[in-house]
């Protein structure tokens, strides 16, 4: 896999696209403009955006039946499945090439992170 390779994100497909370091385009397609008309619209690569506190990067993405905001890392994991963690536990940080900060982590880690249990993370 090369780092500069988009893939289709599942959901999105001819829509966007994402590469492994995070990087969101659109794809040159053609569009409604009006009641009857209809447009060239242009790709172009979108900019994450953090919530006010500095958090996880999101972008938000279109489709007919409305906008849906997603977490960059989310999209990642959904275009590469064949990407997991380094080692098997149950929590792990990567960072992508482009230094992206992702956590994978699975369903039961994430339940004993959250009531305390004996493999919570502080």
């Amino acid at each position: 896999m090369k780092a500069d390779e988009w893939r289709d994100i599942p959901g999105w497909e001819g829509k966007y696209q994402i590469t492994i370091d995070g990087h969101v385009r659109s794809v040159v397609r053609l569009g409604r403009c009006g009641a009857t008309g209809v447009r060239k619209r242009d790709g172009k690569e979108l900019r994450p955006f953090t919530k006010a506190d500095g958090g996880t990067p999101r972008v938000t993405l279109y489709k007919p039946s409305g906008k849906r905001t997603c977490l960059v890392r989310g999209l990642i994991a959904l275009s590469f499945p064949e990407i997991e963690p380094s080692n098997k536990r149950t929590r792990t940080e990567v960072r992508s090439p482009s230094g992206l900060r992702m956590l994978w982590s699975t369903p039961a880690s994430t339940t004993q992170q959250a009531y305390g249990g004996p493999n919570a993370f502080r």
